[in-house]
């Protein structure tokens, strides 16, 4: 069973910092129930950061969100897609904060 991406909130939206916070923080929660760690959201969020100052690392990135059961095949965009990066880098910041590492 793969985990689902959260989806974003509709541009423009109403959502507040406190209410995105706890959609990521349940996505994570949702995640472990399927084995996966907060420390890999934080890997993985880390590798988002480096894929958006290096595009070119970006077919390693997509692998790794398969091989990480946090994607199917079909779900990721071939060509670089910032917005999904982007929701990467927030979830490893979340995750980080879950796990009481501030660092």
């Amino acid at each position: 069973m793969e985990m689902q991406n959260p989806s974003p909130p509709p541009k423009n939206s109403q959502f507040s910092k406190e209410e995105m916070t706890q959609t990521l923080q349940s996505a994570i929660q949702e995640a472990g129930q399927l084995g996966v760690t907060p420390d890999k959201f934080v890997q993985m969020g880390n590798f988002a950061l480096q894929v958006v100052k290096d595009k070119s690392l970006y077919p390693v990135f997509t692998q790794a969100l398969i091989e990480n059961k946090l994607a199917e095949p079909n779900e990721v965009p071939k060509n670089v897609d910032i917005k999904m990066l982007g929701h990467f880098v927030a979830l490893g910041k979340i995750a980080k904060q879950m796990t009481g590492d501030m660092a």
